[in-house]
Protein backbone atom coordinates (compact mmCIF):
# COMPACT_ATOMS: atom_id res chain seq x y z
CA UNK A 1 0.00 0.00 0.00
CA UNK A 2 1.53 3.36 -1.00
CA UNK A 3 2.60 5.64 1.83
CA UNK A 4 0.24 8.52 2.52
CA UNK A 5 1.81 11.96 2.34
CA UNK A 6 1.66 14.17 5.41
CA UNK A 7 0.02 17.59 4.96
CA UNK A 8 3.48 19.21 4.92
CA UNK A 9 4.75 16.81 2.24
CA UNK A 10 1.65 17.32 0.11
CA UNK A 11 2.04 21.10 0.35
CA UNK A 12 5.70 20.83 -0.59
CA UNK A 13 4.92 18.75 -3.68
CA UNK A 14 2.19 21.10 -4.88
CA UNK A 15 4.46 24.07 -4.26
CA UNK A 16 7.36 22.46 -6.14
CA UNK A 17 5.10 21.60 -9.09
CA UNK A 18 3.73 25.15 -9.19
CA UNK A 19 7.15 26.80 -9.01
CA UNK A 20 8.95 24.45 -11.40
CA UNK A 21 6.21 24.15 -14.02
CA UNK A 22 4.14 27.37 -13.92
CA UNK A 23 2.87 27.00 -17.51
CA UNK A 24 1.79 23.39 -16.98
CA UNK A 25 0.02 24.08 -13.69
CA UNK A 26 -1.77 27.16 -15.05
CA UNK A 27 -3.05 25.26 -18.08
CA UNK A 28 -4.02 22.16 -16.11
CA UNK A 29 -5.95 24.21 -13.55
CA UNK A 30 -8.17 25.63 -16.28
CA UNK A 31 -8.41 22.43 -18.31
CA UNK A 32 -9.22 20.31 -15.26
CA UNK A 33 -11.87 22.74 -14.05
CA UNK A 34 -13.65 22.90 -17.40
CA UNK A 35 -13.52 19.18 -18.03
CA UNK A 36 -15.33 18.72 -14.71
CA UNK A 37 -17.69 21.69 -15.25
CA UNK A 38 -18.70 20.60 -18.76
CA UNK A 39 -19.16 17.00 -17.64
CA UNK A 40 -21.40 18.18 -14.80
CA UNK A 41 -23.49 20.30 -17.20
CA UNK A 42 -23.92 17.52 -19.75
CA UNK A 43 -24.92 14.96 -17.12
CA UNK A 44 -27.36 17.45 -15.56
CA UNK A 45 -28.96 18.20 -18.94
CA UNK A 46 -29.13 14.49 -19.78
CA UNK A 47 -30.87 13.64 -16.49
CA UNK A 48 -33.29 16.54 -16.90
CA UNK A 49 -34.32 15.58 -20.42
CA UNK A 50 -34.49 11.90 -19.52
CA UNK A 51 -36.92 12.67 -16.71
CA UNK A 52 -38.93 15.05 -18.92
CA UNK A 53 -39.18 12.47 -21.73
CA UNK A 54 -41.22 10.20 -19.44
CA UNK A 55 -43.98 12.80 -19.45
CA UNK A 56 -43.40 14.00 -23.02
CA UNK A 57 -42.70 10.89 -25.13
CA UNK A 58 -42.02 12.97 -28.25
CA UNK A 59 -39.05 14.62 -26.56
CA UNK A 60 -35.76 13.28 -27.91
CA UNK A 61 -32.75 12.81 -25.62
CA UNK A 62 -29.17 13.00 -26.91
CA UNK A 63 -27.28 9.99 -25.48
CA UNK A 64 -24.37 10.66 -23.15
CA UNK A 65 -21.96 8.78 -25.39
CA UNK A 66 -22.68 11.42 -28.06
CA UNK A 67 -22.83 14.63 -26.02
CA UNK A 68 -20.14 13.86 -23.45
CA UNK A 69 -17.19 13.59 -25.91
CA UNK A 70 -18.20 16.93 -27.42
CA UNK A 71 -18.31 18.48 -23.95
CA UNK A 72 -14.87 17.09 -23.13
CA UNK A 73 -13.36 18.39 -26.38
CA UNK A 74 -14.81 21.83 -25.70
CA UNK A 75 -13.59 21.71 -22.10
CA UNK A 76 -10.08 20.81 -23.26
CA UNK A 77 -10.02 23.56 -25.87
CA UNK A 78 -11.70 26.16 -23.68
CA UNK A 79 -9.42 25.41 -20.71
CA UNK A 80 -6.37 25.76 -22.93
CA UNK A 81 -7.54 29.13 -24.27
CA UNK A 82 -8.28 30.45 -20.77
CA UNK A 83 -4.97 29.10 -19.48
CA UNK A 84 -3.17 31.03 -22.21
CA UNK A 85 -5.09 34.16 -21.19
CA UNK A 86 -3.95 33.63 -17.59
CA UNK A 87 -0.33 33.25 -18.67
CA UNK A 88 -0.52 36.38 -20.80
CA UNK A 89 -2.02 38.37 -17.93
CA UNK A 90 0.61 37.12 -15.49
CA UNK A 91 3.39 38.37 -17.74
CA UNK A 92 1.78 41.63 -18.83
CA UNK A 93 -0.37 42.85 -15.98
CA UNK A 94 0.71 45.37 -13.34
CA UNK A 95 1.47 43.56 -10.04
CA UNK A 96 0.10 46.59 -8.17
CA UNK A 97 -3.32 46.25 -9.81
CA UNK A 98 -6.09 45.76 -7.24
CA UNK A 99 -7.28 42.22 -6.61
CA UNK A 100 -10.82 43.04 -7.71
CA UNK A 101 -9.58 44.61 -10.94
CA UNK A 102 -7.53 41.50 -11.72
CA UNK A 103 -10.62 39.32 -11.33
CA UNK A 104 -12.76 41.72 -13.39
CA UNK A 105 -10.19 41.92 -16.22
CA UNK A 106 -9.98 38.13 -16.34
CA UNK A 107 -13.78 37.85 -16.37
CA UNK A 108 -14.04 40.21 -19.36
CA UNK A 109 -11.41 38.33 -21.36
CA UNK A 110 -12.90 34.98 -20.35
CA UNK A 111 -16.36 36.07 -21.49
CA UNK A 112 -15.04 37.14 -24.90
CA UNK A 113 -13.38 33.76 -25.33
CA UNK A 114 -16.59 32.07 -24.14
CA UNK A 115 -18.68 33.76 -26.82
CA UNK A 116 -16.34 32.68 -29.61
CA UNK A 117 -16.23 29.10 -28.37
CA UNK A 118 -20.00 28.89 -27.93
CA UNK A 119 -20.38 29.66 -31.62
CA UNK A 120 -18.00 26.78 -32.32
CA UNK A 121 -20.15 24.64 -30.03
CA UNK A 122 -23.21 25.16 -32.23
CA UNK A 123 -21.13 24.17 -35.25
CA UNK A 124 -20.14 20.90 -33.55
CA UNK A 125 -23.70 20.23 -32.41
CA UNK A 126 -25.26 20.84 -35.84
CA UNK A 127 -25.06 17.20 -37.00
CA UNK A 128 -26.33 16.06 -33.59
CA UNK A 129 -29.36 18.35 -33.81
CA UNK A 130 -30.14 17.09 -37.31
CA UNK A 131 -29.91 13.44 -36.28
CA UNK A 132 -31.91 13.58 -33.06
CA UNK A 133 -34.26 16.52 -33.67
CA UNK A 134 -34.49 16.62 -37.44
CA UNK A 135 -33.48 20.27 -37.71
CA UNK A 136 -31.02 22.87 -36.45
CA UNK A 137 -32.55 25.22 -33.85
CA UNK A 138 -33.77 28.51 -35.37
CA UNK A 139 -31.84 31.74 -34.68
CA UNK A 140 -34.10 32.79 -31.78
CA UNK A 141 -33.57 29.44 -30.00
CA UNK A 142 -29.83 29.57 -30.63
CA UNK A 143 -29.69 33.04 -29.05
CA UNK A 144 -31.39 31.77 -25.89
CA UNK A 145 -29.11 28.75 -25.76
CA UNK A 146 -26.08 30.97 -26.28
CA UNK A 147 -27.23 33.26 -23.46
CA UNK A 148 -27.71 30.32 -21.09
CA UNK A 149 -24.30 28.86 -21.92
CA UNK A 150 -22.62 32.25 -21.53
CA UNK A 151 -24.25 32.66 -18.12
CA UNK A 152 -22.99 29.22 -17.07
CA UNK A 153 -19.51 29.97 -18.41
CA UNK A 154 -19.46 33.34 -16.63
CA UNK A 155 -20.26 31.73 -13.28
CA UNK A 156 -17.60 29.11 -13.90
CA UNK A 157 -15.08 31.75 -14.94
CA UNK A 158 -15.76 33.75 -11.80
CA UNK A 159 -15.29 30.64 -9.63
CA UNK A 160 -12.01 29.55 -11.20
CA UNK A 161 -10.68 33.12 -11.25
CA UNK A 162 -11.46 33.59 -7.56
CA UNK A 163 -9.97 30.20 -6.73
CA UNK A 164 -6.74 31.07 -8.51
CA UNK A 165 -6.50 34.48 -6.86
CA UNK A 166 -7.23 33.08 -3.39
CA UNK A 167 -4.65 30.35 -3.95
CA UNK A 168 -2.20 33.04 -5.03
CA UNK A 169 -2.87 35.04 -1.85
CA UNK A 170 -2.46 32.07 0.47
CA UNK A 171 0.52 30.64 -1.41
CA UNK A 172 0.81 27.43 -3.49
CA UNK A 173 -0.38 24.32 -1.71
CA UNK A 174 -1.90 26.06 1.32
CA UNK A 175 -5.52 26.42 0.22
CA UNK A 176 -6.17 22.67 0.00
CA UNK A 177 -5.27 21.81 3.64
CA UNK A 178 -7.32 24.80 4.82
CA UNK A 179 -10.35 23.64 2.83
CA UNK A 180 -10.13 20.06 4.09
CA UNK A 181 -9.15 20.88 7.67
CA UNK A 182 -5.80 19.10 7.65
CA UNK A 183 -4.53 21.40 10.40
CA UNK A 184 -7.61 21.61 12.61
CA UNK A 185 -5.69 19.33 14.98
CA UNK A 186 -2.05 20.25 15.75
CA UNK A 187 0.54 18.53 13.55
CA UNK A 188 4.21 18.09 14.49
CA UNK A 189 6.46 18.94 11.54
CA UNK A 190 10.19 19.24 10.93
CA UNK A 191 10.82 22.66 9.39
CA UNK A 192 13.50 25.21 8.56
CA UNK A 193 12.75 28.87 9.31
CA UNK A 194 14.47 32.01 8.09
CA UNK A 195 13.60 35.38 9.63
CA UNK A 196 14.76 38.11 7.25
CA UNK A 197 14.50 41.67 8.55
CA UNK A 198 15.31 45.05 7.00
CA UNK A 199 18.61 46.47 8.29
CA UNK A 200 18.44 49.95 9.79
CA UNK A 201 14.65 50.07 9.56
CA UNK A 202 14.29 52.81 12.21
CA UNK A 203 16.76 55.07 10.43
CA UNK A 204 15.11 54.45 7.05
CA UNK A 205 11.68 55.26 8.49
CA UNK A 206 12.92 58.51 10.04
CA UNK A 207 14.73 59.62 6.87
CA UNK A 208 12.00 58.72 4.38
CA UNK A 209 8.79 59.31 6.29
CA UNK A 210 6.15 56.61 6.65
CA UNK A 211 4.73 56.85 3.10
CA UNK A 212 8.03 56.60 1.21
CA UNK A 213 9.29 54.05 3.72
CA UNK A 214 6.25 51.84 3.11
CA UNK A 215 6.73 52.20 -0.65
CA UNK A 216 10.36 51.09 -0.28
CA UNK A 217 9.34 48.03 1.77
CA UNK A 218 6.77 47.15 -0.89
CA UNK A 219 9.43 47.36 -3.62
CA UNK A 220 11.80 45.24 -1.54
CA UNK A 221 9.21 42.53 -1.02
CA UNK A 222 8.51 42.46 -4.75
CA UNK A 223 12.22 41.77 -5.35
CA UNK A 224 12.06 39.10 -2.64
CA UNK A 225 9.01 37.47 -4.23
CA UNK A 226 10.76 37.19 -7.59
CA UNK A 227 13.38 34.95 -5.96
CA UNK A 228 11.01 32.73 -3.99
CA UNK A 229 10.00 30.29 -6.80
CA UNK A 230 13.63 29.42 -7.59
CA UNK A 231 14.20 28.25 -4.02
CA UNK A 232 10.72 26.79 -3.46
CA UNK A 233 10.27 28.74 -0.25
CA UNK A 234 7.00 29.16 1.60
CA UNK A 235 6.38 32.71 2.74
CA UNK A 236 5.01 32.11 6.21
CA UNK A 237 4.44 35.71 7.28
CA UNK A 238 5.06 39.35 6.52
CA UNK A 239 5.56 41.20 9.80
CA UNK A 240 6.10 44.90 9.15
CA UNK A 241 9.42 45.07 7.30
CA UNK A 242 10.27 41.45 8.10
CA UNK A 243 9.49 38.35 6.04
CA UNK A 244 9.53 34.83 7.45
CA UNK A 245 10.29 31.87 5.16
CA UNK A 246 9.72 28.19 5.86
CA UNK A 247 10.80 24.93 4.23
CA UNK A 248 10.35 21.28 5.10
CA UNK A 249 13.46 20.01 6.80
CA UNK A 250 15.94 18.46 4.36
CA UNK A 251 19.70 18.05 4.26
CA UNK A 252 22.33 18.70 1.60
CA UNK A 253 21.47 20.83 -1.44
CA UNK A 254 17.83 21.17 -0.41
CA UNK A 255 18.95 22.72 2.87
CA UNK A 256 21.56 24.88 1.16
CA UNK A 257 18.88 26.55 -0.98
CA UNK A 258 17.58 28.21 2.20
CA UNK A 259 20.88 30.09 2.54
CA UNK A 260 21.19 30.72 -1.18
CA UNK A 261 17.83 32.49 -1.14
CA UNK A 262 19.28 35.17 1.15
CA UNK A 263 22.18 35.91 -1.20
CA UNK A 264 19.91 35.77 -4.25
CA UNK A 265 17.77 38.51 -2.65
CA UNK A 266 20.94 40.54 -2.05
CA UNK A 267 21.86 40.19 -5.73
CA UNK A 268 18.34 41.13 -6.84
CA UNK A 269 18.48 44.32 -4.78
CA UNK A 270 22.00 45.11 -6.02
CA UNK A 271 20.82 44.73 -9.63
CA UNK A 272 18.24 47.47 -8.96
CA UNK A 273 20.49 49.64 -6.78
CA UNK A 274 20.14 52.60 -9.15
CA UNK A 275 16.34 52.42 -8.82
CA UNK A 276 16.50 52.44 -5.01
CA UNK A 277 18.96 55.33 -4.99
CA UNK A 278 16.81 57.33 -7.37
CA UNK A 279 13.55 56.72 -5.48
CA UNK A 280 14.73 56.56 -1.87
CA UNK A 281 18.30 57.86 -1.78
CA UNK A 282 19.64 54.58 -0.36
CA UNK A 283 20.14 50.90 -1.19
CA UNK A 284 18.50 48.85 1.58
CA UNK A 285 19.49 45.38 2.68
CA UNK A 286 18.36 42.53 4.90
CA UNK A 287 19.75 40.63 7.87
CA UNK A 288 18.62 37.08 8.56
CA UNK A 289 18.66 34.24 11.05
CA UNK A 290 18.07 30.56 10.25
CA UNK A 291 17.27 27.59 12.48
CA UNK A 292 15.80 24.10 11.97
CA UNK A 293 13.86 21.67 14.09
CA UNK A 294 10.45 20.46 15.23
CA UNK A 295 7.43 22.78 15.31
CA UNK A 296 3.70 22.40 15.85
CA UNK A 297 1.50 23.51 12.94
CA UNK A 298 -2.16 24.28 13.61
CA UNK A 299 -4.96 26.22 11.94
CA UNK A 300 -5.94 29.23 14.01
CA UNK A 301 -8.51 31.98 13.78
CA UNK A 302 -12.08 32.19 12.58
CA UNK A 303 -12.65 35.64 11.05
CA UNK A 304 -9.14 35.38 9.54
CA UNK A 305 -7.63 31.92 9.28
CA UNK A 306 -4.06 30.83 8.77
CA UNK A 307 -1.71 27.98 9.61
CA UNK A 308 0.49 29.02 12.52
CA UNK A 309 3.76 27.46 13.66
CA UNK A 310 4.55 27.25 17.34
CA UNK A 311 7.59 26.03 19.23
CA UNK A 312 11.16 26.68 20.20
CA UNK A 313 12.43 26.37 16.61
CA UNK A 314 10.49 29.44 15.47
CA UNK A 315 11.49 31.46 18.52
CA UNK A 316 15.15 30.51 18.18
CA UNK A 317 15.28 31.50 14.50
CA UNK A 318 13.83 34.91 15.40
CA UNK A 319 16.31 35.38 18.27
CA UNK A 320 19.26 34.43 16.06
CA UNK A 321 18.25 37.12 13.59
CA UNK A 322 17.93 39.65 16.40
CA UNK A 323 21.62 39.37 17.42
CA UNK A 324 23.01 39.90 13.91
CA UNK A 325 23.72 43.57 14.62
CA UNK A 326 25.67 42.67 17.76
CA UNK A 327 28.00 40.49 15.68
CA UNK A 328 28.04 42.88 12.70
CA UNK A 329 26.97 40.00 10.43
CA UNK A 330 24.14 39.80 7.91
CA UNK A 331 23.36 36.06 7.94
CA UNK A 332 23.51 33.93 11.08
CA UNK A 333 22.65 30.23 11.27
CA UNK A 334 22.42 27.73 14.07
CA UNK A 335 24.72 24.74 14.47
CA UNK A 336 21.77 22.46 13.62
CA UNK A 337 21.17 24.28 10.36
CA UNK A 338 24.86 24.24 9.46
CA UNK A 339 24.99 20.46 9.89
CA UNK A 340 22.05 20.06 7.54
CA UNK A 341 23.75 22.17 4.85
CA UNK A 342 26.98 20.14 4.72
CA UNK A 343 29.79 21.55 2.58
CA UNK A 344 29.10 25.23 1.96
CA UNK A 345 32.22 25.61 -0.13
CA UNK A 346 30.52 23.72 -2.94
CA UNK A 347 28.08 26.61 -3.37
CA UNK A 348 30.56 29.44 -2.92
CA UNK A 349 29.86 30.14 0.76
CA UNK A 350 31.87 29.88 3.97
CA UNK A 351 31.00 30.00 7.65
CA UNK A 352 32.64 31.51 10.70
CA UNK A 353 31.91 30.09 14.19
CA UNK A 354 30.72 32.79 16.58
CA UNK A 355 30.50 30.62 19.67
CA UNK A 356 27.76 29.49 22.00
CA UNK A 357 25.51 32.30 23.22
CA UNK A 358 22.50 32.66 25.44
CA UNK A 359 19.68 34.12 23.39
CA UNK A 360 17.01 36.29 24.96
CA UNK A 361 14.29 34.23 26.62
CA UNK A 362 16.18 30.91 26.36
CA UNK A 363 17.69 28.82 29.13
CA UNK A 364 20.16 26.87 26.99
CA UNK A 365 23.02 28.26 24.95
CA UNK A 366 22.83 28.12 21.14
CA UNK A 367 25.89 27.78 18.90
CA UNK A 368 25.70 30.11 15.92
CA UNK A 369 27.75 30.71 12.78
CA UNK A 370 28.02 33.60 10.37
CA UNK A 371 27.67 32.68 6.69
CA UNK A 372 29.05 34.80 3.87
CA UNK A 373 30.27 34.55 0.31
CA UNK A 374 33.76 33.35 -0.54
CA UNK A 375 34.14 36.07 -3.18
CA UNK A 376 32.43 39.24 -4.30
CA UNK A 377 30.70 37.92 -7.41
CA UNK A 378 27.11 36.72 -7.62
CA UNK A 379 26.40 33.12 -6.65
CA UNK A 380 24.27 30.60 -8.45
CA UNK A 381 20.63 31.35 -7.64
CA UNK A 382 19.17 27.91 -8.21
CA UNK A 383 17.18 26.38 -11.06
CA UNK A 384 14.77 28.54 -13.01
CA UNK A 385 11.20 27.36 -13.60
CA UNK A 386 11.34 24.66 -16.27
CA UNK A 387 8.36 25.71 -18.39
Amino acid sequence: MPRRFTPAEARERIQALTFRHPVFTTLMTQIGFWLVANSFLIVLVFLFFTAASKHFPALRVVPLHVSWPIALVLGLFYGTVLGCIDLWLERRSDPDRAWGMRILLKAVLYTGASGALMLAFFGLMGPVFLRYFGEVPPPASRRWMLLALLLYASVGNLLVSMFKEVDRRFGPGLLRPLLFGAYRSPQVEQRIFMFMDLRGSTTHAEDLGHLRYSAMVRDLFQDVNRMVPRFEAEIYQYVGDEVVFAWNLHSGPEAQRCLLLYFAVQDAIAARAHVYRQRYGTVPGFKAGVHAGAVTAVEIGDIKREIAYHGDTVNTAARIQSVSNAFARSLLVSEEMLRLCGDLGAIGLRHEPLGSILLKGKRNHVTIHAVERMGNGPIAIGPAPRD
